[in-house]
């Protein structure tokens, strides 16, 4: 019997690259969200930073200069950490949207991939079937020939 191919072979193949590519991608928005996240972390204790330094500045008697300095600085770290918070937001439906994409993908192998499995099963049952009738076959054989040569040696054995 000829050996088994797939038949949706290279169909499996294609499903198994995009399902890799999505899950490259998928892997590339997770470290994208996680440095989103390590920047937001920063600034925001930057930001605190110079909010305590603001407060001190002003329970002393620092001069104006410096605390409109220290406002404006505390302000702009404070849109900062707005603009990271909503990078940290984009990065986390990038993550849920690549993670969409990778459970469709790997939906679709699988779909392939147990067709293959149901082909190959069905392949592997003909084969046990093709090998139980080449062993019927030669069961049935086998006891005419052995009886026969039993006979014949029985034959033979009497004549001696």
């Amino acid at each position: 019997m000829k050996r088994f191919r797939f038949s949706l072979q290279s169909v499996l193949t294609l499903r198994q690259r995009r399902e890799q590519t999505a899950l490259e991608h998928y892997g590339r928005a997770v470290s994208e969200r996680q440095q989103a996240v390590e920047a937001l972390r920063v600034a925001r204790v930057e930001w605190e930073t110079i909010c305590r330094l603001r407060t001190a500045l002003l329970g002393s008697d620092a001069a104006a200069g410096d605390l409109a300095r220290a406002q404006a600085y505390c302000r702009a770290m404070e849109e900062t950490v707005v603009r990271y918070e909503l990078d940290v937001l984009r990065a986390q439906r990038g993550v849920e949207q690549s993670w969409q994409k990778l459970l469709e993908a790997r939906r679709a192998r699988e779909v392939v991939d147990k067709y293959g499995q149901r082909q190959r099963e069905s392949y592997d049952r003909a084969v046990q079937r093709e090998e139980q009738k080449a062993l019927d076959e030669m069961a049935q054989r086998r006891p005419e020939n052995g009886a026969a040569g039993l006979l014949h040696a029985a034959c033979d054995g009497g004549t001696q």
